[in-house]
């Protein structure tokens, strides 16, 4: 651990007066650049919520939040004395056990003790927005206006996210220029900025942004994480790969990254599985084409009728010697059959010879014979990657049934949903015997 760092972490930990707003950003920058760090500073805040010395509640309260063990950060900090760095930090833990309403109120409070008022104000505004108060959050806005209109850069950033949540993009594109007309390298406006354009179609500006996070903040894990799945959708696996290689590289325990990793590689894989399940759709309809849409003779048509063969399919089940022994199926008949099949790269008695008999059609059938319960399971129970499942919760889609309800081609008419997530979904519904809806053609 670096000397710089021990000397950050001495400004919550050995200081003999209570923690400031300042000390609290300060080492929140420091102990989240690596898991390393993260590991050591949670040793401290442990050996300091074990104290009996002045203040020690407040600063392991302090400590656990910024590692993000909110319920032990609730807990320390309750027992702390009333004080602005307190109540902002038990916002921030309430609001990470998704206790929204209480994360309000002690912002609330701490905008009237802290010394920076309006970085808790906004904080504040910002779980309005989260839970749907627009109206509140906006009066909210409108009164910070005077102070922080055209001055501040997160004001403006809390203004674009309000018309983000509203679906008014182009007002909050502009907030978002606002605030990095103020500061360039703002990072939650670059973050949200750049999410926003993610997920309305405008990838590459969107990648702009986050490598300019990436400029001042190598290792931010949801910059990084971001740009791997736009990276991944683009077929830029190389990319992909070493975004989630340098998280693992100071997060080697991140799950979320070491499970987008197996799924980039995945997706390398299905690139080529993709070829084959095109050639598969090319060999299948060729399998059930009608022999009536060749040109035979009268005697070899009548023949393969009374035979009940009517497509391609049924003659490579079929030998040369079933044909012959069949009354008035002769050679020149046989000849024709050879001619037709040989266009098509095949043969007769094919699957017979080398078992490749396309079964995709009996499982296709056996699939769409799912039973209700299936049907009903969630689609959490899909495990799907990162980038999949953002698609699908961008769908609305719950169950199994609402998935397999859909078309190819409705999904792939979504927003950010490509190929890769079509192949991934088709893959899992598989394993439960599934299939998407076919097209109406």
């Amino acid at each position: 651990m670096q000397e710089n760092t021990e000397k950050i972490w001495n400004s919550l930990f050995s200081s003999k007066t209570a923690p400031t707003l300042e000390d609290y950003q300060k080492v929140n920058l420091s102990v989240n650049n690596s898991e390393r760090n993260k590991m050591k500073f949670v040793e401290k805040v442990d050996e300091i919520a074990g104290s009996s010395k002045k203040n020690s509640a407040l600063k392991a309260g302090i400590g656990y939040c910024i590692a993000g063990r909110y319920k032990d950060a609730i807990e320390s900090l309750e027992k702390a004395g009333d004080s602005g760095i307190k109540n902002y930090c038990i916002a921030k833990s309430y609001l990470g056990v998704g206790r929204k309403a209480e994360a309000v109120d002690h912002f609330q409070k701490a905008v009237d003790e802290i010394d920076n008022p309006t970085v808790a104000e906004l904080e504040r505004i910002k779980v309005l927005i989260d839970g749907s108060d627009y109206r509140s959050a906006e009066n909210a806005l409108k009164n910070l206006s005077k102070v922080l209109k055209g001055k501040n850069a997160k004001y403006h950033c809390v203004y674009g996210n309000l018309y983000d949540a509203q679906g008014e993009f182009d007002k909050a594109a502009r907030e978002y220029e606002k605030a990095l007309d103020i500061d360039p390298a703002h990072e939650q406006t670059l973050l949200s900025f750049a999410y926003m354009l993610d997920l309305h179609g405008n990838p590459a500006q969107a990648i702009k942004l986050y490598k300019r996070i990436a400029e001042s903040n190598p290792i931010s894990v949801n910059v990084l994480l971001n740009m791997a799945v736009i990276y991944e959708d683009n077929g830029e696996y190389e990319n992909a790969a070493n975004c989630v290689d340098l998280i693992l590289k100071y997060y080697p325990n991140h799950e979320q990254a070491r499970m987008y990793k197996k799924d980039i590689e995945s997706s390398r894989n299905m690139l080529y599985d993709e070829e084959q399940e095109q050639r598969k759709s090319t060999r299948s309809r060729i399998l059930e084409k009608p022999i009536s849409e060749y040109e035979l003779s009268v005697r070899s048509r009548n023949c393969l009728k009374k035979m009940d063969i009517n497509t391609i399919g049924d003659l490579l089940r079929i030998s040369e010697q079933e044909l012959l022994s069949y009354k008035n199926f002769g050679e020149t008949s046989l000849t024709e059959i050879r001619a037709i099949l040989e266009s098509e790269g095949l043969r007769l008695g094919q699957f017979n010879e080398d078992g490749t008999e396309n079964t995709s059609q009996k499982a296709e059938t056996e699939k769409k014979k799912a039973d209700n319960e299936l049907l009903s399971k969630p689609v959490s129970e899909l495990e799907l990657s990162v980038r999949a499942r953002r698609a699908i919760d961008r769908l609305s889609l719950q169950t199994f049934g609402e998935v397999v309800d859909k078309t190819e081609e409705e999904l792939l008419n979504c927003k950010n949903f490509g190929v890769t997530s079509l192949t991934e979904i088709k893959e899992k519904l598989a394993k439960y015997n599934l299939t998407l809806k076919q097209s109406e053609e």
